[in-house]
């Protein structure tokens, strides 16, 4: 029975693919559309309209039917000429057709009477405005993708493109091979990144893979307004890889980077407030210069590429190679104190074959592998980990990976059909580089011994299809109706071959011991299997466009059949069965957008859009009841007896937290799932010149958010005893003149005795508001330069979910993005009965980038952004001893909220990045660009990071004790030049 059903579905999706995408933007291709009239507006049929284009491994040819009306679907992106021929009319040929991903391009011809003059042509009459969709959209082609000045990687583009925002910053490459959070429309997570269509989010958001970014022809981010083709509400990016073509091409690309071509731009009063307090004895032993701490000490990038026919005509196919590293004077996170440098290399393989079967059906194969290698990676259970030496650290040698086969059919002026299988996977393994005992400090952060042993294997198996239909003169109007679905199949695997050196972590005070950690060698699994579909009619009725669809998916969280095997703390092995349904979520939601032709020539349009995304939840949600859960250890208070800085057994005490071994967290069986609404409405204006401007406004707002209450025998209203705690003030220092006191809530005793029950639900008012407005340009280039700008302002209203420290302190030690809605943020704790569960505050973002050639050969870019600082508020830490003429906290150490959140902004980021190139013709095909970038033009030295914890912090090298709160963490980094060149053929 399940066979046939899996073989049912399968064949729905046979039906299914992604033409136009005029809604959506898992395919990789667009449309050209429009009705052929003459000279007194009769509509003409049976024009011989004809699409040509180098992207083309074959020219596609139709006849408009008997409306006037002509389909070009399932295009890939590129420029194009259309030839329109009658006879007894003069033909017309359109030059300079620009079509991305996504877009539908409208062009309407008029053919007149033939007379002495045999052609009419036109050339760079592209449409700018897509007036069959309300989808938000950015597209880079490879010409973009080519004259960027950035790192080559897919934040970098996240960076250029408006409406989003990242935590960030890259500066020449200084973050090269490391992810960054991103969110658009203030609205962060469920974003779905895929690669050719495959989906390659890992978890519920992130990126799962480091690509070659000189392997992409073009690609797409949309940041709303995304159809019933999308499931989530977060960012939609799509990579189309290169396809090679009839002449065989090559390119090789390289740039390079070093110490000796970079400023320095850490201020001395920086210095005196904290940043990069690296110990004095490194300083003296080693060198070390705290003034070059955020200094990118080199940086390599080699692409080599080739390309070209197997057959003409028929079988085309693309190749390549990339080899990316940076070197940085310390990790992003924490420090290495005896001068080892921090490397991060990217080494990927790329092809790509397409085999046109016939004129109307083609076929796609895709693989791309990657290798991440960071052979010092920083690692620890405090938090900054401070390693004494690289011994203390892990070597990271990750494959990932992702492949597809794919199918592709065109129906004439009828439809068009797509459906594509494979893979995305990755082995994220991180071994240590030393087996001595570990060894880490609480307070003074200092690591050493060896690290674990850990590996996270994740799969998704996958098949994607949709089929585009046209129904004409219906209702009144043309429909292009869309149906289709994917089926996916996930699993993450989690392995502790050992749980740090020996399976044992020391934990000490400034010295004195205080915990012990025995770990268990585990082999965890978790799954989610996930069925979608989706129909969508595109209804078009003069002046009006309508688009209405819906999608339907299944989300089946499951459990595989699983061993733990017997190890030094757990003598027994244990067997689990599988849980074939630890949650189904199905979910049906709305897309309806509509689009209202002005004038009526798509050079003025109005745009609606109302959508309704289901969170993905991810394998997590899976590991977060599983009894052998990822990640396995007990903790038990440790007093060291004979002071040899070693536990042995029987020296451990009481046990102050147990982790997995048992289910110890429950689903509320009435779990909702988390969504976002989404609306929107824009007016766009074509001014000509190929320019186009846009204003709109933008709600995003997510719905019952959930996440993991750690106790949920201790509700909220269990916070009942009055107790007065002293803040320290700013200065971090009691009894000075800045203390006060403050009133909060103990546990009542009653509860205090009763067993930890932690559990996933849907606490009252978890959502999130945030609105925006928004302005935009975008001019083509044309006339010797192009340009794309925008500015958005932001308000954001969102559910606290640690109710103290608030969504921006989830990280617990420094200032940086706002907490992302869902998931399992911590669970915490009013401080008076009517406490603020909002985090309330407003944020703008400024971007404009573009091209210019002047003369001679040169191409310049910029690329200039401003974002405004997150706000922030001080927090300072209470516990058992902090009371006031009485008790302290009854329940642990915590976090309070010292002021509002909009008490302070961390500053506004300002960065200029600046290409010139130069471009020489070395033969009849060859030719060589010589590039020259400068990053951070102005060598801006903002704080992206703050401390807003209250304290004292001790300067290593001059001894100087200052207060914690308001000291940076983060600079961004300074000015450096880089040298390239790119040589094609």
């Amino acid at each position: 029975m399940k066979t046939r059903t899996l073989l049912f579905l399968l064949m729905g999706l046979a039906l299914a693919a992604g033409p136009a995408f005029a809604q959506g933007g898992a395919g990789s291709t667009g449309i050209i559309q429009g009705q052929v009239v003459d000279e007194s507006a009769a509509v003409v049929p049976g024009v011989t309209v004809t699409a040509t284009s180098p992207v083309l491994l074959v020219a596609q040819t139709t006849i408009s039917n008997a409306e006037g009306i002509y389909r070009f679907p399932g295009l890939p992106a590129g420029t194009y000429k259309l030839t329109f021929e009658m006879p007894g009319f003069r033909t017309v040929n359109r030059e300079g057709i620009r079509i991305g991903i996504g877009f539908t391009a409208n062009v309407n011809p008029t053919l007149s009477v033939k007379q002495m003059q045999e052609e009419a042509t036109v050339i760079g009459e592209s449409p700018t405005i897509d007036t069959t969709a309300t989808r938000v959209q950015t597209n880079f082609d490879k010409t973009q993708l080519d004259s960027l000045p950035n790192a080559r990687d897919m934040w970098s583009l996240l960076a250029e493109t408006p409406a989003v925002s990242l935590n960030r910053f890259d500066v020449g490459g200084s973050t090269a091979g490391t992810q960054t959070t991103y969110i658009a429309y203030g609205n962060g997570g469920q974003n779905r990144p895929l690669i050719e269509g495959i989906n390659t989010t890992e978890g519920t958001s992130a990126a799962g893979f480091y690509f070659d970014y000189g392997s992409f022809d073009e690609v797409i981010i949309g940041a709303a307004g995304n159809s019933a083709e999308m499931p989530s509400g977060g960012v939609l990016t799509n990579f189309i890889g290169k396809s090679g073509g009839n002449q065989f091409r090559g390119e090789v690309y390289y740039e390079y980077e070093n110490k000796d071509i970079q400023s320095k731009n850490i201020s001395q009063n920086q210095l005196e407030r904290g940043f990069a307090n690296i110990p004095r004895n490194v300083i003296q032993q080693l060198g070390l210069k705290r003034k070059e701490a955020n200094t990118l000490l080199d940086y390599k990038n080699l692409n080599a590429s080739v390309g070209g026919p197997i057959v003409k005509d028929k079988v085309w196919f693309w190749a390549g190679y990339l080899r990316q590293q940076n070197v940085t004077y310390q990790p992003a996170s924490g420090a290495i104190l005896d001068g080892t440098q921090f490397l991060t290399k990217l080494v990927n393989w790329t092809g790509k074959l397409s085999y046109q079967m016939t004129p109307r059906d083609k076929f796609i194969a895709y693989l791309q592998y990657g290798t991440k290698f960071q052979p010092f990676r920083t690692d620890s259970v405090v938090s900054g980990p401070q390693h004494l030496t690289k011994d203390s650290t892990l070597n990271q040698e990750s494959p990932s990976w992702v492949g597809k086969v794919e199918y592709n059919r065109t129906f004439g002026n009828r439809g068009f059909l797509e459906v594509r299988a494979g893979e995305f996977g990755y082995n994220f393994g991180l071994v240590g580089n030393g087996n001595e005992p570990r060894r880490e400090d609480t307070q003074t952060l200092l690591v050493t011994g060896g690290g674990r042993d850990w590996e996270l294997d994740r799969r998704r198996k996958q098949v994607h299809g949709a089929y585009t239909f046209f129904v004409d003169n219906k209702l009144g109007g043309n429909h292009q109706f869309k149906v289709g679905g994917e089926v996916q199949h996930e699993t993450g695997r989690t392995r502790w071959k050992s749980y740090y050196a020996d399976n044992v972590v020391q934990a000490f005070n400034n010295g004195a011991a205080l915990y012990v950690r025995l770990g268990l060698p585990v082999d965890s699994w978790n799954g989610l299997r996930n069925y979608g579909l989706f129909v969508n009619d595109t209804y078009s009725l003069h002046k009006l466009t309508l688009n209405v669809g819906a999608r339907y998916d299944r989300y089946r969280i499951f459990l595989p059949e699983q061993e733990r095997a017997a190890s030094r703390f757990s003598a027994q092995a244990a067997h689990f069965d599988a849980v074939s349904s630890v949650k189904v979520l199905n979910h049906v939601a709305p897309r309806i957008g509509a689009i209202y032709d002005l004038t009526g020539d798509g050079k003025t349009v109005l745009k609606a859009n109302f959508g309704r995304f289901y969170f993905n939840p991810g394998v997590d949600l899976a590991d977060a009841v599983n009894p052998n859960t990822s990640t396995q250890y007990t903790e038990y208070a440790w007093t060291d007896r004979n002071g040899d800085r070693l536990w042995q057994p029987g020296e451990e005490g009481a046990i102050r937290t147990q982790v997995g071994g048992i289910a110890n967290v429950e689903l509320d069986p009435n779990l909702r799932n988390s969504r976002t609404d989404e609306l929107s409405a824009w007016v766009e204006r074509e001014l000509g010149g190929q320019v186009a401007v846009r204003a709109g406004f933008v709600w995003k707002m997510d719905r019952d958010g959930y996440f993991r209450f750690n106790n949920f025998q201790r509700p909220y209203s269990a916070y009942n005893v009055p107790i007065t705690v002293r803040d320290p003030g700013p200065d971090g220092t009691a009894n000075t003149g800045d203390d006060r006191t403050v009133s909060m809530l103990n546990l009542s005793p009653s509860v205090l005795a009763l067993p930890a029950v932690n559990r996933i639900f849907n606490p009252d008012g978890y959502e999130a508001n945030y609105k925006n407005v928004e302005i935009g340009l975008n001019k083509r280039f044309s006339r010797k330069w192009s340009m794309v700008g925008s500015f958005l302002y932001t308000w954001t209203d969102e559910f606290t979910a640690q109710y103290l420290g608030g969504g921006l302190f989830a990280n617990g030690s420094t200032a940086t993005n706002p907490s992302l809605f869902g998931g399992f943020g911590s669970s915490g704790f009013p401080l008076s009965p009517n406490d603020d569960m909002k985090s309330k505050f407003t944020t703008w973002g400024f971007k404009v980038y573009g091209t210019w050639e002047p003369a001679w050969g040169l191409h310049v870019t910029p690329i200039y952004r401003m974002q405004q600082g997150y706000p922030y508020g001080r927090v300072f830490t209470v516990g058992p001893t902090s009371g006031v003429n009485g008790p302290g906290v009854n329940y642990g150490t915590q976090n309070l909220r010292a002021e509002p959140l909009t008490s302070h902004r961390q500053d506004t980021i300002k960065q200029l990045d600046l290409r010139a190139e130069k471009r020489f013709k070395v033969t009849g095909r060859a030719h060589l660009g010589l590039i020259f970038d400068v990053y951070n033009v102005f060598n801006a030295n903002p704080e992206l990071n703050i401390r807003h914890t209250t304290g004292r912090l001790t300067i290593s090298e001059t001894g100087d004790n200052i207060p914690t709160f308001n000291t940076p963490v983060t600079i961004l980094p300074p000015r450096i030049a880089r040298i390239s060149a790119r040589l094609e053929w």
